[in-house]
């Protein structure tokens, strides 16, 4: 599915005899849902802004859209959702031109909200300007997986001197393909009204949040490996350090740990904030603390969340567990007491979520919050 101007399209991207589409073909198709979208102008009713809404909210603009009109309409509105739903991925072909590292990154964290279709696992965004990037849903798969699919794609793009130098294609060539579908839905006043009522809650949520990139280009995991400590570990206690300089305490902090190495394994969750990071935190807020105490209490610490995370990677973490057992409650079972206890419920509450993924042509990586605060 390709969208653009809040306008959906779709085409196949192999041929009649089951062969992929070269990058040419596949550069013409997306010229021509260009040219097609920017004539007609961006909808007024952007469907896919019903997709950033609470669940319940979105099934019941679902339910308007294939329940509550004519039948043709509601078989126009489920073949157009099916076309969508059942795509390989989206490609979001943004009228935008961010330039700023903050700029691109709130474009493709939230950017207007219209121009997508947030239940697509995999969403491919491109500005007017070349810039682009990757959404990711996290429902269907975690961050290692799809960073291993963009890395492949990026090392593609600069290894392939055909692609990086750009498509070129004859007319000819163009002429031959069957053009893009376009995707039209059958609306109401209902339907517009849900449409308009998603984008406004979208809106009010988005106007609350901020984003602020630091690149930090004094050293990098090389030297920290000098140091005989883990860059993630490093990273995880200078976060813990910078979040007691802030606000003087400390909170719960989740960074993911991947457990792939289990039949359906996904993730653990290694807790970076630790008995050794607050004393290496309170160390380095001591004007009495020697620089040698401040030393081992950062390796201490290092080595602690270094072990926790490999513990975490092994399913021997705490938080999938406690989720377990409170999944095998059965309807009307009494929780135990540990799960209402005030302790367990802030320590459950993340204020820091600190993972991160990496890749040679990578410009970053975010996500959205996962407790709003």
């Amino acid at each position: 599915a390709v969208v653009r101007k809040n306008r959906f399209f779709t085409f196949d991207v192999l041929d009649e005899a089951g062969n992929p589409l070269s990058v040419d073909a596949i550069h013409a198709q997306l010229d021509r849902v260009v040219r097609e979208a920017d004539r007609l102008g961006s909808d007024p009713h952007p469907v896919g802004v019903l997709t950033s809404d609470d669940r319940d909210v979105w099934l019941a603009g679902r339910r308007l859209l294939t329940e509550s009109l004519t039948p043709d309409q509601c078989r126009q509105n489920k073949l157009a959702l099916e076309r969508i739903e059942s795509s390989i991925l989206a490609v979001c072909l943004d009228d935008s031109a961010p330039t700023t590292r903050e700029e691109i990154g709130r474009a493709l964290l939230n950017g207007d909200g219209r121009n997508r279709f947030w239940d697509k696992s995999i969403q491919l965004v491109f500005f007017d300007n070349g810039r682009g990037g990757y959404i990711g849903e996290h429902a269907m798969m975690d961050g290692t997986t799809t960073t291993r699919m963009v890395n492949f794609c990026l090392d593609r793009l600069f290894e392939d001197d055909a692609v990086r130098a750009g498509a070129t294609y004859p007319a000819p060539t163009a002429s031959l393909l069957p053009p893009p579908e376009r995707l039209d839905f059958a609306l109401d006043r209902g339907c517009c009204d849900a449409i308009a009522a998603s984008a406004r809650t979208f809106d009010t949520i988005m106007s609350t949040k901020e984003l602020s990139v630091l690149m930090f280009h004094g050293y990098g995991k090389n030297q920290i490996k000098k140091f005989k400590m883990s860059p993630d570990a490093f990273a995880q206690v200078a976060i813990q350090y910078a979040y007691y300089l802030t606000f003087g305490t400390w909170r719960g902090t989740y960074e993911s740990t991947q457990t792939r190495s289990f039949l359906h394994g996904r993730t653990e969750v290694t807790r970076s904030c630790s008995v050794e990071s607050v004393a290496f935190s309170l160390a380095m807020t001591r004007n009495s603390a020697a620089v040698r105490d401040c030393h081992s209490k950062l390796l201490a610490a290092t080595q602690a969340h270094s072990s926790f995370s490999s513990k975490a990677s092994k399913a021997m973490g705490c938080d999938r567990h406690m989720l377990g057992l409170k999944l095998m409650l059965k309807p009307g079972e009494k929780a135990p007491e540990i799960f209402s206890d005030v302790v367990t419920a802030r320590s459950g509450t993340w204020a820091l979520s600190t993972s991160g993924l990496v890749g040679e042509h990578m410009d970053g990586w975010g996500f959205g919050e996962v407790d709003p605060h």
